[in-house]
């Protein structure tokens, strides 16, 4: 057991309170969470949330990665849009680990909630792909300038500004990778919807021609920065995915329990109830991995990542099955848009692909266990 365990179950009921307050599933559906909504708002002034992975003495809070993690999974109970999850636990770490100093201005403006970060970091149709071959960043004017397109860029559509991983111009390798600030609204910049089944997460994808940037880092750091950003995105969207899992549970276990048939509550009979029991081991199956993928990141263990990949693979297909099985038991009304359930599932079919499919992740770490 964690020696935190208390502490960090404080954290989430605090986190929860918070947002049923804020923002309850009626409100997180048609939420985009930008910058101007008083949810974000109110993450700065009273959660304080979103310098939670920043040091202390930058201005944040000093927490861990798995501190968020707690966070998030509440976030995904009340289906909250990917702007925390991207802006405060990918962003965020990324920019410190490229140089606090130099990127004071972007954290400060971030922890007042007045901005909102986004990583471009993909190009290919799985949104898996670091190598961004496609995109070109050239050095001019004493700053750099961005070509390319990128695709499944969550919270894209409210973002102030983008973290772009591109290549150097004319080069090949990924040693020559670079990453490059960008703020919406410079000149050459297209920020477009792209289709996708769930909203919530406003994905975006972004057309750039020669695009003015700042260089956060290059060469072997880029890459390195892209990478770790990628795997701690999966593991964090499993985090979300265990909360839209252990929602949906408790509301087809709610209604089994209310609803009749002849003459009994559904909750009664032994198919339901075999239904319940499996959804409840799926999301305790999910919990445990997602908790000790947590705390592997968070004191950095030797890996981590693929902790990180079985979480996310788990978590995805759990959460998955256990909110089909909760439509189920609700019957013809968990289908209907109105409901809150179409709306988480729509949620953990976009998880189940974000930053990597559970296929995709069990790839990663057969490989690196040389299986």
């Amino acid at each position: 057991m964690r020696v935190d365990a208390d502490l960090r179950a404080e954290f989430g009921d605090t986190v929860g309170r918070f947002l049923d307050a804020h923002s309850p599933a009626e409100v997180s559906r048609v939420s985009r969470g930008g910058a101007e909504e008083p949810l974000w708002q109110a993450f700065a002034e009273e959660l304080g949330i979103l310098g939670l992975l920043l040091d202390e003495d930058a201005g944040g809070q000093g927490g861990s990665i798995a501190d968020l993690g707690t966070a998030l999974i509440e976030a995904g109970r009340v289906g909250l849009p990917a702007s925390l999850l991207v802006t405060a636990g990918l962003a965020v770490p990324l920019l410190g680990r490229a140089g606090v100093d130099r990127n004071r201005g972007l954290l400060d403006e971030i922890v007042a909630g007045r901005a909102v970060v986004a990583l471009a970091l993909h190009e290919d149709s799985a949104g898996t792909d670091l190598a961004s071959p496609g995109t070109e960043a050239e050095r001019a004017d004493g700053g750099c300038r961005v070509s390319g397109l990128k695709r499944f860029v969550a919270a894209g559509g409210e973002a102030t500004h983008f973290v772009v991983l591109a290549r150097a111009a004319g080069a090949a390798a990924p040693q020559e990778a670079c990453l490059v600030l960008v703020e919406r609204g410079a000149g050459g910049l297209a920020v477009e919807p792209m289709k996708a089944l769930d909203d919530s997460r406003d994905l975006a994808v972004l057309r750039m021609d020669r695009v003015p940037g700042r260089v956060l880092a290059e060469g072997a750091e880029a890459a390195a920065l892209a990478s770790r950003a990628f795997t701690e995105g999966a593991l964090l969207t499993a985090a979300d995915a265990l909360g839209i899992g252990e929602r949906c549970l408790w509301l087809a276990i709610d209604y089994a329990k209310t609803r009749t048939q002849f003459g009994r509550a559904i909750g009664s009979f032994q198919a339901i109830k075999h239904k319940l029991a499996d959804m409840y081991a799926e999301t305790q199956s999910a919990r445990s991995a997602v908790e000790s993928a947590l705390d592997q990141a968070a004191a950095a263990e030797p890996g981590w990542e693929n902790a990180a990949s079985m979480a996310k693979a788990r978590a995805s297909d759990a959460v998955l099955h256990v909110v089909r099985e909760a439509i189920h038991v609700h019957g013809g009304i968990g289908f209907t848009w109105e409901h809150e359930l179409s709306h988480h599932f729509r949620r953990a079919l976009t998880d189940f692909s974000l930053f990597g499919t559970p296929t995709y992740h069990r790839e990663i770490v057969a490989r690196n266990l040389g299986v």
